[in-house]
């Protein structure tokens, strides 16, 4: 949960980043979604960043081979 937060509160706080998983979204013809920040005043809000971030999963993966650098370790 916490590398998925990182990564949700770096697409929240950098457009850069947002860009960059777009790109490669579009490239492979895959999904694009953004990934939401979790709050704590909404019970399901971890589970709608997991989704999220389950669409994203074939570009974040792709961008992980490319060793491309968005910024979450």
């Amino acid at each position: 949960m916490k590398k998925a937060t990182d990564l949700a509160s770096r697409c929240h706080q950098s457009a850069l980043t947002c860009e960059v998983i777009r790109a490669e979204a579009e490239i492979l013809g895959a999904p694009y979604v953004k990934v939401i920040t979790p709050s704590l005043t909404r019970w399901n809000s971890n589970y709608l960043m997991v989704e999220s971030i389950m669409t994203l999963k074939a570009t974040l993966q792709s961008l992980r081979e490319k060793n491309e650098n968005i910024g979450v370790r």
